[in-house]
């Protein structure tokens, strides 16, 4: 007997539709999974087969053929599971009344029956809708996230048997959308009104970097033992914008992408902040950030030395490891960082920072205000400006992407300032996108 049902996987161009197709006939009996990539994903047809027998149903000895259709796509992750198993026990008689063709159906199985959370739901739930479907079944721990899709309605399940009673029509859980807990996603913190950007661990340069980047949604690459980071992160949070529900639910789709336990990654009100951009342990969801964050979104990735101290005065690194480990950062970080800083954990004691300056930040927005510059745009600057943005390129290689950074800095300093653009804030501009660790990999 023929049966399917209807699941979603995460590609690199999107998500697509994915159907679970089971055939089920007589033969030397088997369980034979197509159209799996991922050793995870192969690895269902065991979980399927033990749990679908641990939760009481019985399978008699048949030949059991799984396509995950299209069969030309790689398909990573375990949220296959629960939409294989009630196609599965469709095809073998069970639940003969159950409705697969309106469901999108999403969860791992445990061995035991039960159905275990998976990340993604919110973004399943969304494109379920995009596909036309307006119910999702989810495990029980993603029904509020899954919730938070317009327009669908949610069935947390927390075993196979809670699956087929919802596609029967006989539900034990349903979750609708509501603006109260999406409102209160990613809450304003309180600093009890302490100027963040007066903090004594952070010198002028350091902040005026971090300012620069708020207020022109400018992603930036910051020297960093883990201390300072999370003083940096604070000053952060202060000045975030408060988003509005549509932000919220942009920030929260690609928070849920990535796996709930990495407390090396926050994300926050218009910004995500990576503590160690070289760890190694979550690597997928640092690529994952700079390919899925909003485009009005701060990525701020940090890092240091082997030793944890660079570049902070104790560093016991030779130059040789320092340049090594910032040419181990990835080439996604290079390319989408746009500020470069470095920020050492010593308390800053001198003059004050520029008060002038800093008075001006009225708040960052979550939209990019600023038009985006192509390196053309260099065409259009009297010759003595273009000679200073073409002069930074002395101590550094030439490239389009370097001198689209200086000029959209340029063009976020000269708002600050509120004036006309001059070499001032293009010689600032150009110590923003070449200072520091930049100098480390000038001959890469």
């Amino acid at each position: 007997m023929y049966c399917n049902s209807f699941t979603a996987a995460v590609t690199n161009s999107g998500m697509i539709l994915v159907s679970a197709e089971v055939d089920i006939r007589n033969g030397l009996p088997g369980f034979l999974l197509c159209g799996a990539s991922s050793q995870e994903t192969k690895e269902s047809k065991e979980r399927v087969r033990v749990a679908i027998e641990n939760a009481g149903f019985l399978m008699p000895p048949k030949r059991i053929i799984v396509n995950l259709s299209p069969g030309d796509v790689r398909k990573d992750g375990t949220q296959y599971d629960l939409a294989v198993a009630v196609a599965v026990l469709k095809a073998y008689g069970y639940a003969e009344d159950a409705d697969l063709s309106s469901f999108m159906i999403f969860g791992e199985l445990s061995l035991d029956g039960s159905v275990r959370p998976v990340k993604g739901c919110y973004s399943f739930a969304r494109f379920s809708k995009d596909m036309g479907f307006t119910k999702v079944i989810v495990p029980y721990e993603n029904g509020k996230e899954a919730s938070f899709a317009e327009g669908i309605t949610v069935y947390p399940v927390k075993t196979i048997e809670e699956a087929l009673a919802a596609l029967s029509g006989n539900p034990v859980c349903v979750r609708k959308r509501d603006e109260k807990e999406i409102e209160d996603l990613f809450p304003k913190a309180s600093f009890g009104g302490i100027d963040p950007f007066k903090n004594r661990f952070l010198s002028p340069t350091v902040k005026k970097a971090m300012f620069t980047a708020f207020k022109g949604h400018h992603n930036m690459l910051l020297a960093a033992n883990k201390e300072t980071a999370e003083n940096i992160l604070g000053s952060f949070e202060a000045y975030a914008p408060q988003l509005n529900t549509s932000e919220k639910l942009e920030m929260y789709e690609l928070k849920s992408l990535l796996t709930p336990e990495n407390d090396n990654i926050v994300i926050g009100n218009g910004y995500v902040f990576i503590f160690d951009v070289q760890d190694t342990k979550y690597k997928e969801d640092v690529e994952k950030v700079y390919k899925y964050a909003p485009s009005g979104a701060v990525i701020i990735s940090s890092f240091t030395c082997p030793c944890g101290s660079y570049p902070g005065k104790s560093c016991t690194c030779t130059q040789s490891k320092i340049k090594n480990t910032v040419q181990k950062i990835s080439k996604t970080v290079f390319e989408k960082s746009v500020i470069f800083s470095e920020a050492d954990s010593t308390p800053f004691i001198g003059k004050n920072e520029d008060e002038g300056y800093f008075k001006k930040f009225d708040g960052a927005s979550f939209e990019r205000v600023l038009p985006v510059r192509k390196p053309s745009d260099i065409n259009d600057l009297p010759d003595d400006l273009k000679d200073v943005v073409m002069g930074s390129f002395s101590s550094v290689p030439y490239s389009e992407r370097l001198l689209n950074n200086i000029l959209s800095v340029a063009d976020t300093l000269s708002g600050i300032y509120g004036s006309d653009l001059n070499k001032n804030m293009i010689d600032e501009a150009v110590d923003l996108c070449v200072f520091g660790i930049r100098r480390s990999v000038k001959d890469e």
